[in-house]
């Protein structure tokens, strides 16, 4: 995050943000010069299938980190807003599968929800 503060230089940045997320599931990022990463790579549409994916666990795989420094964050950075962001799972489902996901609704309304 601090990294990416000095980087952007942002007024504002979601907490955690979901591209973080995104890629701790599998999906490769996009990093550009200007603008924080966005997801460029769907799993579940590249081949894999759901069974092989692993969701990290919270504490053992790392993903806890994300919320422990942002009172730390927020003292050192004053000016940056840090405004927190819930990802449903529709959200990291899109992720996974891309803009496929709105075509399976109709078609794979089980492997959707699944």
């Amino acid at each position: 995050m601090e990294a990416a503060i000095a980087r952007y230089r942002p007024d504002g940045f979601r907490w955690p943000s979901t591209a973080n997320r995104a890629e701790v599931l599998g999906c490769q990022l996009a990093w550009a010069d200007q603008t924080p990463p966005a997801v460029r790579s769907h799993p579940l549409s590249n081949g894999h299938k759901l069974e092989e994916l692993r969701v990290p666990g919270p504490i053992a795989d790392g993903s806890r980190p994300f919320w422990l420094p942002r009172r730390q964050l927020s003292c050192r950075h004053p000016d940056v807003a840090l405004y927190g962001l819930v990802t449903g799972p529709f959200t990291l489902a899109l992720h996974l599968l891309g803009t496929d996901i709105f075509m399976n609704m109709f078609d794979a309304p089980d492997y959707v929800g699944e």
